[in-house]
């Protein structure tokens, strides 16, 4: 069975939050469909940048970014 999940991944940018971000966009069975960060335990600037990086460096260039 060759089907994937859809996941809208949210996160706080901590450092676990981000390799958790990593593995879901190396893992075949999952589609990463948004990410969205929920400022918690980080500064929201800084776990955008480091977002927008882990997206382009595996290929998965977000189409669109805002802040609310």
């Amino acid at each position: 069975m060759s089907s994937t999940t859809p996941v809208i991944f949210d996160h706080d940018g901590g450092i676990d939050d981000l390799l958790s971000l990593i593995l879901l966009l190396r893992l075949s069975n999952i589609y990463v469909v948004g990410v969205t960060i929920t400022p918690a335990d980080c500064y929201p600037d800084d776990a955008l940048l480091s977002t927008r990086k882990i997206l382009t460096l595996t290929g998965n260039t977000p189409v669109s970014y805002t802040h609310l």
